[in-house]
């Protein structure tokens, strides 16, 4: 049994798993401070931020996913005369 602080091995395991959801969070942050410093670093040397995160979010896209957006885009461009 454990010190009594809990109810035995369930307690514990329950601990164990509050603790590495804790850590996975505190990971978390941290990536997404350090991913939040990298664009200011980007956005400081010139780059336009816009363009930028558009092209992070094409990149996660599938390719066929990526191919349907472009297509649609295009139809939509050439439908309102922005592309011949």
């Amino acid at each position: 049994m454990t010190d009594g602080s809990n109810t035995g091995i369930v307690g514990d395991q329950l601990v164990s798993f509050f603790k590495r959801v804790e850590h996975l969070e505190a990971e978390r942050k941290a990536i997404a401070d350090d991913i939040r410093e990298l664009k200011a670093e980007a956005k400081a040397s010139g780059f336009d931020m816009k363009a930028f995160n558009e092209v992070l979010k094409l990149q996660k896209l599938t390719e066929a996913a990526r191919s349907k957006q472009e297509h649609l885009r295009s139809l939509y461009l050439q439908a309102i005369g922005l592309l011949d």
